[in-house]
């Protein structure tokens, strides 16, 4: 068994051949299928490519969104981003194409400084079966050709072939992102487990509640918002106006109300909301907004000062989620983080980070102490003190397949 320390990426001793590197470029897509490329996902990894490129030739191996998604897509916009932050053209492989043996000859006859980047991985059937690796085409194609550098963090809480199958790439190494995600996420931990922390849920994936909130509601308060804040609302018996009932019926699964009610006592709600109706913003109170004929779109001033309240006993706030629909310039999620500047916050999500970034908010975030985890569900993963599975299989890596 290896020790995370041993998994580390020494640039100036990586073996003179191809590696392959899983990063995490999801973007995030608005209601309208807009892509927005300015994240620091995207900025950061392509700077990441752009050194390791140097040292050694790359395959790159990202995805975005789930198949099946009406938003699912191609990289080709992704590609864009990336060869103007690394300044040279990337080529790029096709679908068809990815275990070719036309393919196979490219990556072999790589040269320090090449890039080549798989068009969406999802696009390949086995990434979503269950992982074998005696069985993955994935490590069969890879692994006596290249290297692996996992540095996928936002994702390696999920089981998917080329998160998991890139620990069996030999040698296989952390990215240099990841050595830092795990780094914040153990400061996170301490402050977490020490009770000393408060904890921000928010966005509309309803999974963060089934998974993580029961772990997470033994040792913090909750202060939900976004599409999770008007589930609570929900819960506790709140109606929330015709337009916003009708469009939670997608979120609203039993299992979910049963675990929000079963842990009511650690759970906040918003105590007012922003309404957009007719290109007019107005807040309603929870107990008003019945009454309203819009959407709701953010939570309200009330509940910045109750949260902020609640807050006032924790030195440190863990902000996953946003609480508002941020791409249509709702941004009180960003009004909470000014009001607990005197505290130690780390933001993190991939959407998070990018409505910090895009309000042009992030610079500032960081320059006060603010610190920020590229991950969302796998920093909750690992928050609640689960094991993440492609890094149990990299500390057993060096098995004969």
């Amino acid at each position: 068994m290896k020790d995370l320390k041993d998994l580390e990426i020494d640039l100036y001793n990586l073996p003179r051949r191809p590696f392959c590197i899983r990063i995490d470029i999801n973007l995030p897509v608005d209601r309208k299928g807009v892509l927005h490329t300015k994240s620091p996902r995207i900025e950061y990894y392509g700077e990441e490519i752009k050194l390791v490129s140097e040292f050694v030739p790359l395959v790159v191996i990202a995805h975005q969104i789930v198949k099946g998604s009406k938003y699912f897509m191609s990289l080709n916009k992704h590609k864009h981003v990336l060869e103007k932050i690394i300044k040279r053209p990337i080529e790029i492989v096709k679908s068809d194409e990815f275990y070719s043996n036309e393919t196979k000859n490219r990556i072999r006859s790589l040269k320090t400084g090449d890039i080549l980047l798989y068009e969406n991985i999802r696009m390949s059937l086995s990434e979503k079966m269950t992982f074998t690796p005696e069985k993955s085409i994935f490590v069969k194609f890879f692994k006596d050709m290249t290297g692996g550098i996992n540095d996928a963090f936002p994702i390696w809480h999920k089981g998917n072939e080329s998160v998991v199958g890139m620990s069996f790439l030999q040698p296989s190494y952390i990215g240099l992102r990841s050595r830092y995600e795990l780094s914040l996420l153990n400061e996170a931990k301490i402050t977490f487990d020490n009770n000393d922390a408060v904890v921000i849920m928010g966005g509309s994936k309803v999974e963060k509640i089934r998974r993580y909130l029961p772990h997470l509601a033994k040792k913090s308060p909750i202060l939900l918002g976004g599409i999770l804040g008007q589930l609570g609302a929900k819960s506790k018996g709140y109606n929330l106006g015709y337009m916003n009932e009708e469009f939670l019926r997608q979120y609203m699964k039993q299992d979910v109300v049963d675990i929000l009610r079963d842990n009511n006592s650690k759970i906040f709600i918003p105590v007012d909301f922003v309404v957009e109706h007719l290109g007019e913003r107005k807040v309603y109170s929870i107990e008003n907004v019945c009454e309203s004929h819009g959407l709701i779109k953010d939570i309200g001033p009330t509940t910045i000062e109750k949260y902020t309240a609640v807050s006032e006993d924790y030195p440190n706030i863990l902000l996953g989620g946003t609480l508002g629909l941020w791409e249509e310039n709702y941004l009180n999620t960003i009004e909470i983080v000014k009001k607990n500047l005197n505290k130690n916050i780390i933001i993190f999500g991939g959407e998070t980070c990018s409505m910090f970034d895009e309000k042009n908010f992030l610079k500032l975030f960081l320059s006060m102490g603010g610190k920020m985890s590229l991950g969302g569900a796998s920093f909750y993963h690992g928050l609640v003190g689960f094991e993440y599975p492609c890094l149990e299989y990299m500390k057993m890596s060096g098995l004969n397949l």
